[in-house]
């Protein structure tokens, strides 16, 4: 089986502070544009790592592979016609991506402290995972017919959202561009949010 690349799927990869960690991710099943549902993950656990496939852990079980009590066997779909991706290839080393990104910032913020006493030029903040992540992830859902986003930050990502619990377990209908981007995003349902991918992922009520 071929790696996969993600830095010819969009990502990238050489700004990214996860970059040669191991390798990256792919997304499993049909392409989105011939599936029936994506499944829309955050990132690659250590399992999904090893074996460089995403959703074989518990979450998998209880969404995909368990035929009495997943989520698909309840919605009577078979794995076949789901696309699975997740908003990041990689892994962070924290178990919570939150944390990751707190020590980051932490990290940065001690390297510009040091800068300015030396009288030095700051350096530039860091690219974070999902944000480098997010031109690949939006350029495979491309052609998607339903997207089930699966945590903050796969929301994030599809819907460029800054706030995510206002909108959380509504649908949207999603207008994305040939390159992947995320123009705007329609709340349905009678849900009066609206992001505006183009204008950095403001939620507008």
């Amino acid at each position: 089986m071929k790696p996969y690349d993600a830095v010819a799927h969009g990502a990238r990869c050489s700004v990214c502070p996860l970059r040669g960690r191991h390798q990256p991710v792919g997304p499993s099943g049909p392409p989105a544009k011939r599936a029936a549902l994506t499944l829309f993950g955050e990132g690659p656990g250590w399992q999904e790592v090893e074996l460089g496939i995403p959703f074989v852990g518990d979450s998998g079980d209880y969404i995909i592979r368990d035929p009495e009590r997943s989520v698909l066997g309840e919605l009577g779909m078979h794995p076949a016609r789901v696309h699975i991706n997740n908003a990041m290839s990689c892994r962070a080393p924290e178990k919570d991506y939150g944390t990751f990104l707190a020590k980051l910032n932490a990290r940065h913020k001690r390297a510009c402290d040091a800068a300015r006493k030396r009288g030095e030029r700051l350096p530039p903040r860091p690219v974070y995972p999902h944000v480098a992540c997010r031109p690949r992830a939006l350029r495979e859902l491309q052609g998607s017919r339903v997207v089930l986003a699966l945590g903050a930050w796969a929301a994030w990502c599809l819907l460029g959202a800054d706030k995510i619990t206002p909108i959380a377990g509504y649908p949207f209908k999603v207008e994305l561009r040939p390159d992947g981007t995320c123009v705007r995003a329609w709340g349905l349902g009678g849900h009066e949010a609206l992001v505006d991918g183009a204008s950095g992922g403001r939620v507008l009520r």
